[in-house]
């Protein structure tokens, strides 16, 4: 019986979901509008509409309220992994501080559907969440395994671990939750750590290739100014914006007061005399 209900659950999830919130808006809507024309006389159609539209309303902040209590949300549960590093002196000793975590991350979400505890019993698998992101000190680096439950609205956590990995190739453990069997237990978090931790080891690598790439861009980019450098001034035109803005202003200088410029820096010949026997 259980594994059916899961399956028609998996199956029909939307279609039930919808047809439940249907059916539970229509009851409350009936229910209020009975129990409000019990007290008031209403007769307009307006008023029968506003109480289908405070039921729906009604109804959907409580499918908000009971998605946030039972649903895991996976941005939480790092920051809650965070906070219980920053707080650890053990951590701090290990890694320096201040730990700062990082924006890439590794989690599988399991659970967080309803199932049958008896065939007349009905339950809630709890909403899991097994994360892996690696965190930094001033001192190390590292990669934080977690393993996080929701339980009636709270987060509990069921492994928290930080992997301090060495020059040597060996690594340190610090347990801030949880024991060594349950972070081994399924092995969901050694599935998803030991990529962290080849990546982790590749760091320095990382850094130097991004380094050397920076170099050879910077040194493209000179040649590239350097190059136009040459062309500009073998062209006799400008090079940098203070020169086009110097220019661009004795232009303006000699269009107000009637002379051609050239950019030799001499006004074209004839232009003065010609302006001045117009004066005349």
């Amino acid at each position: 019986m259980g594994l059916q209900f899961e399956s028609v659950w998996g199956q029909h999830r939307t279609r039930i979901v919808i047809g439940g919130a249907a059916l539970a808006c229509l009851v409350v809507w009936r229910v209020m509008w009975a129990t409000a024309r019990s007290f008031v006389s209403f007769s307009e159609a307006t008023a029968e509409l506003g109480f289908l539209a405070a039921s729906a309303s009604a109804l959907a902040l409580v499918a908000v309220f009971l998605r946030w209590r039972v649903r895991a949300d996976p941005q939480v549960v790092y920051q809650l992994a965070l906070r219980r590093l920053g707080r650890s002196p053990a951590v701090h000793e290990a890694l320096g501080l201040p730990v700062a975590g990082s924006h890439v991350r590794a989690f599988v979400m399991t659970g967080g559907h309803p199932k049958l505890k008896r065939w007349w019993q009905p339950g809630w698998r709890s909403h899991r969440c097994h994360m892996v992101f690696p965190v930094a000190g001033t001192e190390h680096r590292g990669l934080v395994s977690v393993e996080c439950k929701k339980r009636r609205g709270r987060y509990v956590f069921k492994a928290l671990a930080l992997d301090v990995p060495s020059a040597a190739g060996t690594e340190r453990r610090l347990f801030l939750e949880g024991t060594p069997a349950m972070f081994n237990r399924g092995g969901v978090l050694g599935e998803l750590r030991d990529p962290f931790l080849q990546v982790l080891s590749l760091d320095r690598a990382y850094d130097d290739e991004d380094d050397a790439d920076d170099e050879a861009e910077e040194e493209e980019r000179l040649e590239e100014e350097h190059r136009r450098q040459l062309e500009a001034a073998h062209e006799g035109r400008p090079v940098y914006f203070s020169d086009w803005a110097a220019l661009w202003a004795r232009e303006a200088a000699a269009w107000l007061t009637g002379e051609h410029y050239k950019p030799g820096g001499a006004a074209a010949p004839g232009a003065s005399g010609g302006g001045a026997a117009a004066r005349k």
